[in-house]
C-alpha cells in the first residue's frame, strides 16, 4: 500500500509544482471551446481527491459533489485546497486497514487498488496539463523533465 500511496504523492508533488509556476493568465487559459480554463483542472483533481478519501471513510465510492471545496481560482488557494486534501487522503488511509475494501460501481475493490486508480486519474490530468502548458509556450518545472519534458 505505502507503494501505491507513494506514488500518488510524487504525482501530487509534480502537479503541486507546476501549479506554483502558473500566474493568473495562465490559469485562466482554456485550450478551446468546451475545454475548461487551467485552474479548473486542478480544481478537478481536488473534487476527485475528495470523493476517493470519502470512498474510504464510507466504503462506496460515490462520483459527486465534494465535501471540501476550494476558496478560489487562484494558484496559491488551488494549493491550498489540495494540500488539505493530501491531508484527508493520508489520515483516511492510516485509518484503513490493508483488507479494507470500497465499493465502486459494479465491484468491490481493496484500498491500495482504489489508491492505485486515485494515482493514475492523477497522472491522466498530467497528460491534459501538458497540452495546456505546451499551447501556452511556459517552460515545465524541473519535476516534469522524467516525462521528457
Amino acid at each position: 500500500m505505502r507503494g501505491t500511496l507513494d506514488r500518488y504523492a510524487r504525482f501530487r508533488a509534480m502537479n503541486a509544482e507546476l501549479l506554483a509556476t502558473l500566474d493568473g493568465e495562465s490559469l485562466g487559459f482554456t485550450p478551446g471551446p468546451g475545454m475548461g480554463a487551467m485552474w479548473q483542472q486542478f480544481r478537478h483533481l481536488g473534487r476527485i481527491e475528495d470523493n476517493y478519501v470519502a470512498g474510504i471513510a464510507t466504503g462506496v465510492l460515490e462520483f459527486g459533489a465534494p465535501r471540501r471545496r476550494a476558496s478560489g481560482t487562484t494558484a496559491s488557494a488551488l494549493a491550498d485546497y489540495l494540500r488539505d486534501l493530501d491531508e484527508d487522503l493520508r489520515a483516511a488511509v492510516a485509518g484503513a486497514g490493508p483488507e479494507h475494501t470500497i465499493a465502486w460501481p459494479g465491484e468491490q475493490v481493496g484500498l491500495v487498488e482504489h489508491l492505485g486508480r486515485l494515482a493514475n486519474h492523477e497522472l491522466l490530468h498530467q497528460g491534459e496539463l501538458v497540452v495546456y502548458v505546451r499551447l501556452l509556450g511556459r517552460p515545465f518545472p524541473r519535476s516534469w523533465r522524467v516525462w521528457g519534458l
